[in-house]
């Protein structure tokens, strides 16, 4: 499925990455490091899964990832994509710390439907975001509901 640019201007501008996975990048200002990272914040009684390598090529990777909003020249399309798939524990955070830390670049719920900014997603399907990204995800009346921050 695509979609066009003009339609989905505010999504391109709020959900597209900025760079793939790799480490947090160091922003060097005034002598310290601010380290930069997408990172999730699992605030609900399930656990979800997320991504640090989205579109790999390592062949030891098996597992795939289904992204609603995988981004490419003027369109956002769904795609199927290779990645590794790792889980956070209810309550649990992966994302930037003081050494750095992991940049992690999509994330979705296997097991439950899951909303973003109040839109539904089907179990499954999962989202991408930029590097600067921070996910919150509550619980909110027995769903998981999760934000962009």
């Amino acid at each position: 499925m695509l979609f066009h640019v003009s339609t989905l201007l505010p999504l391109l501008l709020v959900f597209s990455p900025t760079t793939l996975a790799g480490g947090c990048e160091p922003i060097i200002g005034a002598g310290t490091a601010v380290w930069v990272c997408g990172s999730v914040q699992n605030n609900t009684p399930w656990t979800l899964l997320y991504t640090t390598n989205p579109n790999t090529s390592d062949p030891k990777v098996t597992g795939y990832c289904q992204f609603w909003n995988w981004p490419s020249f003027l369109w956002v399309t769904s795609k199927r994509v290779k990645c590794t798939q790792q889980p956070l524990a209810p309550g649990a955070f992966i994302g930037k710390d003081e050494q750095g830390g992991t940049d992690v670049d999509g994330f979705t719920f296997s097991d439950r439907d899951w909303y973003l900014h109040g839109k539904k997603f089907t179990k499954g399907i999962w989202h991408k975001f930029a590097t600067t990204t921070n996910v919150v995800c509550d619980n909110v009346n027995g769903e998981p509901m999760c934000v962009l921050t």
